[in-house]
């Protein structure tokens, strides 16, 4: 372990929510996590499952039963020794919680765990069981083919709390301060990771953060995909350089269907899908899609994955909307569609203006938090232009977003059929299987619309080359940890 006698100072787009694992709900949340809380494994560098609190597990022969073996001699920031009863407690603590989206955080992995169903009458899940101080054990009802992948996600880390703060064994101790984290190594971290003396983590407004940069208010803007910075790109900014990872984000816009709202009328939904890639077709990429290497692409399957459509079957399936467009606009006329964003969404507004759809006064940009707070609460917007993380490269990483049990599942996304289909999915052992359920599973989310795909964003880390370098090892689909990151 090097610790530099550094501090860094780093820029977040919008403000995190929470400082706990298994209240974790947003990308922003994951990413500060990340950096002192440790789950049982991780993704690692070629997108493979990893060790990381788990020495080692093994896999029963029906895909129901793992079995990991915990490192004891990972430490929390308080001195004292990780177990497996460290990851029970963890997780039906985070249950017990007001969860902060519509489901439970953890529920996207644990729901189909033996004894789930009873836990609000038991108090513990009987499919986890603590075998010694470092054998743990998770028992399915049936078999799950990204238990792992779910199980790599910093909502399943280990924390316990110290006074009224959570602690992990990650390198880092956090403390929050007036909407601002501070972070100092933890001590008893056995990684070998570079760490800075000093961190700080504050909000960074997307249109100031390219000032802060060159002025040194901060050394490091994460999630800089958010931001227009064209000269990160050809270097012609100076001392802002940018690293880049591969697609790591869906953008969307996500549409209110519950009962009683404009766009619980299927048409309208289609109509406005159909809409919107046309005009994008007509003009091209607005300046704001323009940032973090975004790929336009109407499908939620990237190219490589199963559930992928043939790109005329997709634009067959979008232009089925076409007609139905005049019937938005007239609805609208009686019905003004309110629209919502973190990010600017004066683009999408003008679009759907100029096509005669009326918009609701009070619409446009919002902070971060109400906006998730709309999207998982209050349910008030009838559209809201965001984005979602690109899980993994399974299919299955629908399922944060889309299944029922999905941990950042909204019910204004609810729609029949897609939710049972994402649940049969993550059944399916046979990878020959999987690409005939998936897509099925495209066809019904272009035709129910959930949302309207836009494309994809890399993850972008936007820095002060005179001052930070980028340790280019530890980059992966969607790096989180802030040790990746070193001064010069």
């Amino acid at each position: 372990m090097v610790t530099t006698t550094k501090t860094l100072l780093v820029g977040i787009p919008g403000y995190w929510g929470t400082v706990v694992p298994p209240l974790q709900h947003s990308a922003y949340g994951s990413a500060v996590l990340d950096n002192q809380f440790e789950p049982l494994v991780r993704r690692g560098q070629n997108g493979l499952i990893e060790p990381l609190a788990a020495i080692s597990w093994e896999v029963s022969p029906d895909n129901c039963v793992f079995r990991f073996k915990i490192d004891t001699k990972r430490r929390f920031s308080d001195g004292s020794s990780l177990s497996a009863t460290d990851f029970k407690r963890s997780w039906e603590n985070g249950l017990r919680m007001q969860a902060k989206s519509n489901n439970k955080a953890v529920e996207d992995a644990l729901y189909t765990v033996k004894g789930f169903a009873a836990f609000a009458e038991k108090g513990t899940i009987e499919g986890v069981r603590v075998h010694g101080h470092d054998l743990l054990e998770i028992e399915f009802d049936k078999p799950v083919r990204v238990a792992l992948e779910y199980l790599a996600g910093v909502r399943y880390a280990a924390y316990k709390f110290v006074g009224n703060r959570p602690i992990g064994t990650g390198p880092y101790v956090m403390e929050e301060k007036d909407n601002e984290l501070f972070l100092t190594p933890n001590t008893y971290y056995t990684g070998n990771e570079p760490r800075f003396d000093k961190i700080k983590i504050v909000v960074a407004a997307p249109e100031t953060v390219e000032k802060k940069l060159q002025s040194e208010e901060i050394d490091v803007l994460i999630f800089a995909e958010r931001t227009h910075m064209p000269g990160c790109l050809d270097e012609s900014a100076g001392k802002i350089r940018c690293a880049f990872s591969q697609e790591a984000s869906h953008v969307s816009i996500d549409i209110n269907g519950l009962r009683g709202r404009i766009f619980s009328n299927r048409k309208y939904r289609l109509a406005l899908q159909a809409l919107v890639h046309k005009k994008l077709e007509e003009i091209g990429l607005p300046k704001e899609l323009q940032a973090g290497h975004f790929t336009s692409d109407s499908q939620s399957f990237l190219k490589f994955q199963s559930g992928r459509l043939s790109d005329t079957e997709v634009g067959e399936i979008i232009r089925l909307g076409r007609k139905y467009i005049p019937e938005l606009v007239e609805a609208s006329l009686r019905t003004p569609v309110y629209l919502v964003s973190a990010d600017e969404c004066r683009w999408l507004i003008t679009i759907l203006h100029d096509e005669g759809v009326k918009i609701a006064e009070n619409s446009g940009r919002t902070e971060f938090s109400k906006m998730l707070e709309m999207e998982y609460k209050t349910y008030e917007p009838d559209i809201i232009l965001g984005s979602f993380s690109v899980y993994n490269g399974d299919p299955d990483g629908l399922y944060h977003l889309l299944g029922k049990h999905g941990s950042i599942f909204s019910p204004m996304m609810d729609r029949e059929g897609i939710g049972d289909l994402l649940d049969a999915g993550r059944e399916i052992m046979d990878r020959n299987s999987l690409a005939p359920h998936y897509e099925k599973l495209a066809r019904v989310i272009l035709k129910e619309v959930p949302y309207v795909h836009l494309g994809y964003t890399a993850r972008v880390i936007a820095y002060n080359s005179d001052k930070i370098r980028v340790n280019d090892n530890f980059i992966s689909r969607d790096y989180r940890r802030l040790t990746i990151l070193e001064p010069r």
